[in-house]
């Protein structure tokens, strides 16, 4: 991956800021989050917040935020990091993000409402992510990513039959 993130770094290096460049901000700040930098990552998530203001890209920006919010949760700032998720969730439900982002932070936010047994948040998520789930393509792994996430909401909740129907499927999707 080092290698990945080094070629990235070689074709932007020379070119004035650009989206591109917020995408790459997302990514470091995602690896200095698993590294433990996460002043480090904070950073990152903040410039790629900004750009993708700048450049008024919504998938830029939802990232962004969301990303800065799982670096607060990180932090053990749980309620500032979770209001941040739910910035970038408005994003989500108002269609305003493309079907790939819109599954990569649905995702990220639903795992960590999961982390933190916020039971609750997840399902509620997981039920918007279901409608969702139904306008991507069935070859996509998103469905059966969203019914591993409704599997698991529904096991917490102790609806066995639930949890046991949607590892099924997703076990037959995956």
């Amino acid at each position: 991956g080092a290698g990945w993130l080094m070629r990235a770094h070689r074709h932007l290096d020379d070119l004035p800021e650009c989206v591109e460049h917020g995408f790459l901000a997302v990514i470091e700040s995602t690896v200095a989050r698993f590294r433990g930098s996460l002043d480090e990552a904070s950073e990152f998530a903040v410039r790629a917040t900004d750009i993708g203001q700048r450049f008024r890209n919504p998938d830029l920006i939802a990232l962004g935020i969301h990303t800065s919010g799982l670096i607060l949760i990180s932090r053990g700032r749980e309620p500032e990091g979770v209001a941040l998720l739910d910035e970038a969730m408005t994003a989500v439900v108002a269609g305003e993000l493309s079907s790939y982002f819109t599954g990569v932070v649905y995702c990220n936010v639903i795992e960590a409402c999961l982390e933190l047994a916020d039971v609750r948040r997840a399902g509620e998520w997981s039920e918007a992510a279901r409608a969702w789930c139904r306008s991507v393509p069935p070859e996509s792994p998103y469905p059966g990513l969203c019914r591993i996430n409704r599997a698991e909401v529904a096991s917490l909740r102790g609806e066995w039959a639930e949890a046991e129907s949607e590892a099924l499927r997703a076990s037959e999707e995956l």
